[in-house]
């Protein structure tokens, strides 16, 4: 460690340090160019070199995922022949589901404009759809389960006497059973139209 005193100074305009007192300048001949030093802090000059450097790491990762990509390109490709191997049938398949659906969009536009008019609707509001789509709680499927529980219960109730009425038919021959299942069946039928009329 060197106990003597000495004075540097910067000279920003020749971008140089000037030694005032107590030291010896070292001349030394270096060009900043050959160590790729940017002088003056030049911003275009560093945006340059970020701007090589980062197309050198993205032609490096282009390259290390050429070939995957290479596999899922030919991958696509042969789904791709697959499906279209018969363009018939796939025109005709795509066709028919475009028909599905056009002719469902329109039974709904149907059904809200008659709702509409029902319940005196603007014809400019749009209404929402059904609240809950879950399996088992669509209008259609409470209907169809509230008809099978009415058939359910009919049957239970009709079943003692069908089978009091077709055990004494067992000892028939089996065209006089089918007949008499037919009048039983006819009998019931009639008995359940005069209950609807009475009710």
């Amino acid at each position: 460690m060197c106990k003597a005193r000495f004075e540097i100074r910067t000279d920003p305009k020749n971008t140089a340090y000037v030694v005032v007192s107590g030291a010896r300048k070292q001349v030394r001949d270096w060009e900043p160019s050959e160590d790729d030093v940017v002088i003056g802090g030049s911003e275009q000059g560093t945006s340059r070199k970020d701007g090589a450097f980062a197309d050198i790491e993205r032609q490096n990762l282009v390259k290390n995922n050429f070939s995957s990509y290479q596999d899922r390109i030919a991958e696509l490709e042969q789904v791709s022949a697959e499906q279209w191997s018969d363009p018939y049938t796939m025109n005709a398949r795509l066709r028919k589901a475009f028909r599905t659906e056009k002719h469902a969009r329109i039974e709904s536009e149907l059904r809200d404009a008659t709702l509409r008019e029902r319940i005196g609707w603007s014809q400019d509001r749009i209404l929402e759809p059904a609240s809950s789509t879950e399996h088992g709680y669509t209008t259609p499927d409470i209907r169809r389960a509230w008809s099978e529980s009415q058939r359910n219960r009919k049957d239970s109730q009709r079943t003692p006497r069908q089978d009091s009425s077709l055990r004494s038919a067992q000892h028939l021959s089996p065209a006089a059973q089918k007949l008499a299942r037919r009048l039983i069946g006819n009998s019931h039928s009639k008995q359940a139209a005069r209950r609807r009329q009475g009710l």
